[in-house]
């Protein structure tokens, strides 16, 4: 049985996550490895990276990176517990918000506050590619690896599945050579 300690933690910190996190779960990552490797010291920074990673190929949302960690900390009940404090409190702002933003559409301030949301997702989003670089690169040619394939992804529209497997290539040439 899960450490209910755990789980409140757990609840805690996705919930107030949720409300915080414009953009979707990427933009939250570095609010999560800081969390997850620095404060609880639940996970190491590699380990973070692979889970990550592992969301990553997985089909479906990039929340299923919320429900690995809690899985890894605590369980099942680990699981459930962080996705749904990571789920509900948005989805019931969104919602709420929604339905005003319907009603006042033509207004100045709500113009001026979905402009101002866009390039802030942008930044949040760099912040956290940034973080994980950091985290999973350690030497000259993982940082050549994701430099490459950052050019590659934005100057093209390559399936970030052939990202990866160029990516997994690439690592097991450099290591195997």
């Amino acid at each position: 049985m899960a450490d209910p300690q755990v789980l409140w933690t757990l609840a805690v910190f996705f919930g107030r996550l949720s409300l915080q996190a414009f953009g979707g779960v990427n933009v939250a990552l570095g609010s999560m490895q800081r969390f997850f490797v620095v404060e609880q010291q639940w996970l190491g920074a590699a380990e973070f990276a692979e889970l990550f990673a592992l969301a990553q190929t997985a089909p479906g949302p990039n929340v299923i990176v919320v429900t690995l960690l809690g899985w890894r900390v605590a369980g099942l009940a680990g699981a459930l517990v962080s996705t749904l404090a990571m789920l509900l409190p948005a989805a019931l702002v969104v919602y709420l918000c929604a339905c005003t933003l319907v009603r006042n559409r033509q207004q100045q301030v709500v113009k001026a506050l979905l402009a101002a949301l866009a390039p802030a997702t942008v930044g949040l989003l760099l912040a956290s590619g940034g973080i994980l670089a950091r985290s999973s690169n350690h030497g000259l040619s993982g940082w050549v690896l994701t430099l490459v394939t950052a050019v590659v992804a934005l100057s093209c529209r390559a399936h970030p599945l052939w990202l990866i497997a160029g990516g997994g290539m690439a690592g097991w040439l450099v290591q195997y050579s």
